[in-house]
């Protein structure tokens, strides 16, 4: 399969009605895309470092939607027969290995970063009006449930939840895990995972672009329904986040802080 005889149906309709210029190739547009960045390491690490950091203290973008792209980009700087690099760029293509650890530098230096955050400064932040809003009041006691129910374990399954990565570290700080036992749990979760998703989608890229190809119909129609569901959830998630919603948790919460409504340990009271 190659993937620049990757076709979308709906290109020919929108040519037909002169809304795509005569001549123009979405194949060929992806495809330069990729070879761009596939040989400019430097610039894809800085970014690739920026928006892992930036996802670990609550960006929007998941870290494995970066982890991913970049373990493609560093496919297809190892593949020049298929994305040669544009005419006129002789820089080295992105290292497979370099990348992998520079992820995992990055998701780990950030964890590590906001349980500090959580330990140090986590009943002042929890008092102020713009960290609330990014710190949804039902996600904190959520994840205070997980750590006393699993210890400093819970480092390791914050790692793996997504939606709690950010609350979840935060609370591992403010309720007391201890730092090298958070060092450990979380360093090992993040060295299992991470550099894990850049080496799978470089060596089996292959394999990876004949599912796209065979299934892109349906991943477009799931991908599509996905967003419509978390922009759906997010927008539940605004309208309520100041509401009862939290107060309704208070029996489980034996600390309150009275100006935020937010547990906070006693220490930082």
């Amino acid at each position: 399969m190659d993937f620049r005889e990757f076709r979308i149906a709906p290109l020919t309709f929108l040519l037909g009605q002169g809304l795509v210029p005569a001549g123009w190739n979405m194949d060929h547009e992806i495809f330069q895309l990729l070879s761009q960045y596939a040989y400019q390491p430097l610039m894809v690490y800085s970014l690739v470092f920026a928006l892992l950091f930036a996802s670990s203290f609550g960006l929007p973008i998941p870290e494995e939607v970066t982890i991913l792209s970049v373990g493609f980009l560093a496919y297809a700087g190892n593949h020049p027969d298929r994305f040669p690099p544009p005419t006129g760029m002789d820089g080295e293509p992105i290292n497979v290995h370099t990348a992998a650890w520079l992820c995992f530098l990055a998701v780990f230096i950030s964890d590590l970063m906001v349980f500090i955050l959580g330990k140090k400064f986590g009943g002042k932040l929890l008092r102020r009006a713009w960290f609330k809003k990014i710190m949804p009041g039902r996600v904190l006691p959520r994840a205070r449930m997980f750590a006393r129910k699993y210890g400093s374990l819970a480092a390791g399954i914050f790692r793996f939840t997504p939606a709690l990565r950010f609350p979840g570290h935060f609370s591992c700080g403010m309720f007391g895990v201890p730092v090298w036992k958070f060092f450990a749990v979380d360093g090992l979760a993040a060295l299992l995972s991470v550099p894990t998703q850049v080496y799978l989608i470089y060596f089996y890229g292959d394999s990876i672009l004949a599912v796209i190809e065979k299934f892109k119909v349906s991943l477009l129609v799931l991908g599509t329904i996905g967003l419509v569901g978390w922009l759906t959830w997010r927008k539940v998630q605004g309208t309520s986040r100041f509401n009862s919603g939290y107060l309704r948790n208070k029996r489980q919460i034996s600390c309150l802080d009275g100006k935020s409504g937010f547990p906070v340990p006693s220490d930082q009271v």
